[in-house]
């Protein structure tokens, strides 16, 4: 364990409450955002980026594609899943315009398609233009109304039929739902596109106005930009700021959801990776140490001096990953509950980005080289067992013949949704007359479970 002085964090909240029925991001007793149980309605699942829906559910046996979308020119990105709706964002400004698209996921077929606004004409004009681009990351759907936000702009759209609600001229990344407003990071400019800050910006989700904003100045002498890292959850935003400058320390901060005033704040000498909250910790990774703070407070509650990073945490467990290993801690105490070596013998790896929690299982990709489809693993979220790891169907039309797909994953009505080069997959579980079982690549399944060193091992056909 590493004291806060040791971890490179000095000085002196988040809430995700969950039923069986419906998952609450609450923001005052008396009102609270709504979403569809079986969804996987933004990036990370929720605004704490806990990357864990209890009530989700995704395939666990052998995969078979349900369905795909822009198989002829995609140029889309990764998808978010609600009230059986699964929506992408295809185009770039440098390009062309930009769409929303709203598709059946039972069949992939489309429901609407919405052209998203900006400055195309001028950016085919100038080649300076700033080519601000609508992402899924900065997506969400909530009670029937679907956000999405880039770093001048705003846009709100009706999730049944794709009406445009409204539009304004303010906007960022890694939005956040509350009850009533929409949070965003977006940096502060001077002299055209050159930034000298960044700031939180929470406006209402009624028409777009701006409640308040909070600003992060100073940058370093170095061409970098800074950088700024929000997750939001129980009436506070957490932001992580970096001004890339060797003489100015990083910062983590929470700010009143209500307010926009500072509650707490800690000076940093060394923070990386992304931040996750819960209603009762706020993980930070430190490069060197994972850091686990009371989100009330700031307060220290436990630390591991191992580079772990947190990719998934709920019901009490924190599931993070190092290189080839899963470990699962207990949320409150840090004490480890199990951990598994997914590929001991081979260079095979944990895709860094991507791991969630879907149910009672626990899914990520694993990787070893362009040659080699990935392959998603499953597990049993309580003990750590391997439940299966299955060969990504073929999708896109490579020469070799391979599907080349980003690794992100969202599991949701039973299907598990990722993109490829050439398309948005639907996979699903193939039939029982379909299925030849388990692709055990001749595997160990004999680790896991509670303090387990995990000697299965999800291996590839030429380990």
């Amino acid at each position: 364990m590493l004291s806060l002085t040791a971890a490179g964090l000095v000085g002196s909240s988040t809430a995700i409450a969950a039923s069986d029925d419906v998952v609450l991001t609450e923001y005052d007793a008396d009102s609270s955002v709504n979403w569809d149980t079986d969804a996987w309605p933004q990036v990370g699942y929720d605004n704490g980026r806990t990357s864990y829906n209890a009530a989700a559910s995704g395939p666990t046996g052998e995969l078979s594609v349900s369905w795909k979308f822009g198989e002829e020119s995609f140029s889309g990105q990764i998808p978010i899943v609600a009230d059986g709706t699964v929506y992408t964002i295809q185009g770039a400004p440098l390009y062309g315009v930009q769409k929303l698209y709203a598709l059946s996921s039972d069949d992939g077929t489309e429901r609407w398609v919405a052209e998203l606004k900006g400055d195309y004409e001028q950016n085919a004009k100038d080649d300076d233009a700033p080519r601000y681009t609508y992402d899924m990351r900065s997506t969400a759907v909530a009670d029937g109304t679907v956000y999405t936000s880039r770093l001048d702009r705003t846009e709100v759209f009706d999730a049944e039929n794709g009406d445009r609600l409204w539009t304004v001229e303010t906007g960022g990344n890694n939005i956040a739902v509350t009850d009533e407003l929409l949070v965003v990071d977006s940096p502060l400019l001077s002299d055209g596109n050159h930034e000298v800050g960044h700031r939180v910006v929470a406006l209402s989700r009624e028409d777009g106005s701006v409640e308040w904003t909070y600003n992060f100045r100073g940058r370093g002498p170095t061409t970098l930009d800074p950088t700024l890292d929000i997750v939001v959850a129980d009436g506070s935003v957490y932001a992580l700021y970096d001004a890339v400058d060797p003489e100015e320390k990083k910062v983590l901060r929470s700010i009143s959801l209500d307010s926009g005033e500072e509650e707490w704040s800690r000076e940093a000498t060394s923070l990386e990776g992304d931040m996750v909250a819960t209603a009762s910790e706020l993980y930070v990774s430190l490069g060197n140490a994972l850091l686990v703070l009371d989100p009330k407070t700031g307060d220290e509650k436990w630390t591991n001096d191992s580079e772990y990073a947190v990719k998934a945490v709920g019901d009490g467990t924190a599931y993070c990953t190092d290189g080839n290993v899963v470990t699962a801690f207990d949320a409150a105490s840090g004490a480890e509950q199990w951990r598994v070596e997914t590929n001991r013998r081979g260079s095979a790896r944990i895709v860094h980005d991507e791991l969630v929690v879907a149910g009672d299982v626990l899914y990520y990709t694993i990787t070893k080289d362009d040659t080699v489809n990935d392959k998603p693993a499953v597990r049993d979220v309580e003990t750590g067992e391997l439940l299966g790891r299955y060969e990504l169907p073929e999708t896109a039309d490579r020469d070799d013949g391979l599907l080349d797909a980003t690794n992100y994953l969202a599991p949701a009505g039973e299907k598990l949704y990722t993109v490829s080069d050439d398309a948005l997959v639907a996979f699903c579980d193939k039939s029982d007359d379909e299925s030849d079982g388990v692709d055990s690549d001749d595997g160990d399944d004999s680790g896991g479970g509670e303090g387990g060193d995990g000697s299965d091992e999800d291996e590839f056909d030429d380990c």
